[in-house]
């Protein structure tokens, strides 16, 4: 349960990040001026899983020294990085629903 709450601070914050971006209108001024829009969504796509990851390295480093000792770390950053991505989609789904 801690674990789950950990990640609700980087998606509120992916979100307010992705709404503000649409609320000042910035998508627009960089498409003016040349950007491609693949590469507006990788950079937003790269920031939120690099947020995420490190988000799910630590909470795997918190459950491996607390309560599950005896599960491989492997194993248990694997399935918080799955989780954590999970997050990253669920941000990107969300912050359609803002429009200023």
């Amino acid at each position: 349960l801690v674990g789950v709450y950990s990640y609700l601070y980087p998606l509120s914050t992916n979100i307010r990040a992705i709404a503000q971006e649409k609320e000042q209108r910035v998508k627009q001024g960089m498409f003016i001026m040349g950007l491609l829009p693949m590469s507006l969504y990788v950079a937003w796509l790269i920031t939120c899983v690099v947020s995420a990851l490190v988000t799910a390295l630590l909470i795997t480093i918190e459950m491996k020294l607390t309560y599950t000792q005896y599960v491989d770390f492997a194993l248990l950053l694997v399935i918080n990085a799955l989780f954590a991505g999970t997050t990253v989609g669920f941000a990107f789904m969300a912050s359609t629903l803002f429009s200023k």
